[in-house]
């Protein structure tokens, strides 16, 4: 008996001594059940979504965890939240996220949605959440709106909450939350005033005098704000220089994992097939391949070598004439490609000509850059570079600056030199015309050449001005300083370094966040008409949830105009909509272009591109070239046509002999297009009323809108 007591008392002692896995394990997954709890109490989970699935990030820390729920028809939620189950990203996917529905929510729907929503996911910070803007994706049929955070009434620098509503179900799509929650904010002190502000303001705005081209190439005089202006504690006085602050602290151990991340497409608007290249090259003044790329190879200045042969070649045009030019430009991109070494990649050059003048535009070529080989010295360098403006640009020389070199300065000699060669007219420089040369310290040639240059430019006379004096006066003056709490990360460090070098981008270091109240300055100031003084800022930042047109309240299509207005289609530089105006054929194809997701958007009241619109209306058989009349107004019957054909079902409603209606004016329905009315009956897309359908009545812009609304249900 005593034998078997002694064993049990070991075998007690044995077990304490175990490290406490099964306890660590559960005191996990307490911390997971916590935080999924709260969030339980966040948001509503669909009762379909049965599988689930968890995940957890800890960086700098601090402890996030990531849930999933599915449902087997391919509906998809994420959370990310953290410990306290406080919500940071939120994305919900439905299964029928691809259905066609019309829009159901306005904007100041959707804004209202969004605030009643952040009253329960983010309790602890919803009052606090202040409208800043909302804005459209006709791309997801969102409305994506913003709250900026507040704390004794002043703005948070980089504190915001977004919300993505669905306008055509009221689903809340995705939320990102950007919130510190216990960061320092202290209540406003005593404050400096305009007499520590404005010297610091004109210090940091260094106006600068330039021409600036308009769309119609005419160069105008502009004081422009070129300096940076930082924010200005607001209870010192003095400039907060730099966005990260270092300071020494101890590092605790962390671990971070993530998920993986995908690249971009990249699509190039109104590049050439080969066939319509072949007959782009049949109009007059155009060059063939074969000529631009003798150009190219005529300068021998060039990072091009002699056994470098053309690889690709693609002719380019751009069908939007910009400023003073009236007509689409060509330009041939073409591809150089050195000689192959087995296993090696080729080295390779590119070029942009510009197919009908012939002028060089742009240049890049990769070549070897290694430090033990770098000789050339910047005055040989720049030497090179102007001797190819002479014969590559010989109409700007004279009309540039001297050259300022703009690459990093780092290296005695670095791997290329850069000159950024900026336009000068009147003794003034001119805003975003220059050429850019690039001399390899190796080889000694360009391996880069971009030109940037506007044609047929009209330049303002210079004479009479105000003077920079009086730009600065305008520039301070112009608006109250903007109070806030400006936030900054703070990398705390363990080993002291006398170097000046840092990096752009930093990971694995701990940090902390330092919200200082201070004047974030007039920053939105854009420029300054040198002429009469006119101040002119950035886009002002929208205060109010929607704009509306004057004229549509009370309208029986009041709610379809106004949400198309939300969205995007329909335009808000106009006061009124007109809506019981007769709507003519180039309206009602502006506004089905303007609505179809496969469309382009034209603008009507530019030539080329309602030419354009009428191309496309015609070869997608909206229309046919004898129905062409822009100024006519539409019938109903007309109208219906139209639609039908958008919506695809014209092989069907073509036949008239296989219809009939129930229409009691059957004689308002040319016996031509009575399939196409038939059939917008019962596609739900036009109704009549009074059991009529007045067929040979003309439609009005607003009976178009409310057409377009119903059609967009049936757009696949």
């Amino acid at each position: 008996m005593k034998r078997m007591v002694s064993l049990l008392l070991c075998l007690c002692l044995v077990l304490t001594m175990l490290p406490p896995v099964a306890f660590a394990a559960e005191s996990d997954a307490d911390a997971m059940k916590s935080a999924l709890l709260s969030v339980k109490r966040r948001i509503d989970i669909p009762s379909t979504y049965s599988q689930f699935e968890y995940q957890s990030d800890t960086i700098n820390g601090e402890l996030n965890w990531e849930f999933f729920w599915n449902d087997s028809n391919g509906g998809f939620l994420s959370v990310t939240a953290d410990q306290a189950g406080r919500i940071i990203r939120y994305q919900h996917s439905v299964s029928n996220a691809s259905e066609n529905l019309p829009p159901k929510m306005t904007k100041d729907e959707c804004v209202s949605a969004a605030k009643n929503l952040l009253a329960k996911t983010h309790p602890e910070i919803a009052d606090k959440l202040v409208f800043e803007s909302v804005t459209p994706s006709r791309y997801n049929n969102t409305f994506e709106v913003t709250f900026v955070r507040e704390e004794h009434g002043i703005p948070v620098t980089e504190q915001s909450v977004r919300v993505r509503i669905d306008y055509r179900t009221g689903n809340c799509i995705s939320i990102y939350a950007s919130i510190v929650y216990d960061a320092e904010i202290k209540a406003p002190g005593t404050l400096v005033g305009s007499d520590v502000l404005f010297p610091l303001w004109e210090e940091m705005a260094d106006l600068t005098l330039e021409y600036e081209i308009d769309s119609n190439s005419v160069a105008e005089l502009w004081y422009t704000v070129k300096g940076e202006i930082r924010p200005i504690n607001a209870e010192t006085g003095e400039i907060i220089p730099e966005d990260v602050i270092w300071e020494k602290g101890e590092s605790e151990d962390s671990s971070a994992s993530g998920g993986g991340g995908g690249a971009a497409n990249e699509t190039f608007r109104d590049q050439l097939t080969p066939e319509e290249e072949e007959k782009s090259l049949e109009l007059a003044g155009l060059l063939s391949k074969e000529k631009a790329d003798a150009i190219v190879r005529s300068y021998a200045a060039l990072a091009l070598g002699k056994n470098d042969s053309l690889y690709s070649a693609h002719l380019y045009r751009d069908t939007h004439a910009y400023g003073a030019e009236k007509e689409p430009r060509s330009y041939w991109n073409l591809e150089y490609s050195g000689p192959v070494t087995k296993g090696k990649n080729p080295e390779h050059a590119y070029a942009c000509v510009d197919a009908k003048t012939g002028t060089l535009l742009w240049f890049r070529a990769y070549r070897d850059t290694a430090k033990e080989n770098r000789k050339l010295s910047e005055s040989a360098a720049k030497t090179t570079a102007k001797a190819l403006l002479k014969v590559a640009a010989a109409d700007a020389v004279g009309k540039t600056d001297d050259g300022l070199r703009t690459d990093s300065g780092k290296d005695e000699i670095p791997a290329e030199y850069r000159f950024c060669f900026r336009r000068v007219e009147n003794k003034i420089p001119v805003s975003n015309n220059q050429i850019t040369v690039s001399v390899n310290s190796v080889s000694g040639k360009v391996t880069e050449y971009n030109r940037t240059w506007t044609e047929n430019v009209t330049f303002e006379d210079p004479t009479a001005i105000i003077s920079a004096d009086a730009a600065c006066d305008l520039f301070v003056k112009y608006q109250e300083p903007k109070l806030a709490y400006y936030t900054q990360t703070v990398y705390l460090y363990d080993i002291d370094s006398d170097t000046e070098t840092v990096d752009w981008y930093y990971s694995g270091i701990p940090t902390e966040k330092k919200i200082t109240l201070s004047y974030l300055g007039p920053d939105n100031i854009r420029r300054i008409d040198a002429k009469n003084g006119t101040v002119v800022a950035y886009a002002e930042i929208q205060t109010k949830p929607s704009g509306t047109y004057l004229d549509i309240k009370g309208h029986f299509a009041e709610r379809d105009i106004q949400l198309l207005l939300d969205i995007g289609i329909l335009s808000e530089n106009q006061k009124y909509f007109k809506p019981n105006d007769q709507v003519n054929q180039l309206d009602l194809l502006y506004f089905i272009f303007a609505a179809h997701p496969r469309y382009y958007t034209y603008r009507i009241d530019n030539k080329e591109e309602v030419e354009e619109l009428y191309k496309n209306a015609i070869s997608q058989g909206i229309i046919t070239e004898a129905e062409r009349n822009p100024s006519k107004p539409v019938t109903r019957a007309e109208a219906a046509k139209i639609i039908v054909r958008c919506a695809g079902y014209e092989t069907i409603a073509k036949n008239p002999e296989i219809f009939r209606t129930d229409y009691h004016d059957p004689e308002s329905i040319p016996q031509k297009d009575l399939g196409y009315v038939v059939v917008a009956k019962a596609l739900g897309i036009m109704q009549g009323s009074d059991g009529k359908f007045y067929g040979n009545r003309v439609m009005t812009r607003g009976e178009a809108i409310c057409m377009i609304c119903k059609f967009l249900a049936t757009v696949r």
